[in-house]
């Protein structure tokens, strides 16, 4: 496993920043600044300490694919960690196996850190060395919605 690392400083508050990354008042916000990993990116969940959560998509057939998760951690405005546990494919939970085992336990970590008047979001997450590049690619795109979508 590789360790990526992002980090973007937003025009915002901690709480504004911490509520659209998450998706908390309003879910289309959450599914707006991931849309570079899948134009329909969404989850199921509730966002807390020892819940399961499902980040999911849509593939062409309408099926939903996607992780199944652990928040490990949740400190609202400070620090999220999830933990990756298996997928879903097809509505069907994959917990083990060739396509889950080599980055099972694989974790993201999202830290918010105020700056005088903006934010600071740092990000630290597990990624399979073959995905290093697509990866921060798509975060590059994804954070800059971020962006956007708190400063306007």
């Amino acid at each position: 496993m590789f360790r990526a690392k992002y980090e973007i400083k937003i025009n915002a508050p901690i709480s504004e920043v911490f509520d659209k990354m998450l998706g908390i008042g309003d879910k289309s916000n959450y599914e707006h600044w991931t849309s570079p990993f899948s134009p329909s990116s969404s989850y199921d969940g509730v966002w807390g300490k020892g819940a399961k959560m499902y980040f999911t998509s849509r593939d062409e057939s309408g099926h939903v694919h996607g992780m199944i998760s652990e928040i490990v951690k949740f400190e609202e405005n400070a620090h999220v960690s999830i933990r990756h546990i298996g997928m879903l494919k097809s509505g069907v939970e994959i917990t083990s196996g060739p396509e889950v085992d080599p980055w099972s336990g694989a974790i993201e970590n999202y830290s918010f850190k105020e700056i005088q008047d903006s934010s600071l979001v740092a990000i630290e997450l597990d990624i399979e060395e073959k995905y290093k590049e697509s990866m921060r690619e798509m975060y590059n795109a994804a954070l800059g919605l971020l962006k956007e979508l708190c400063e306007q």
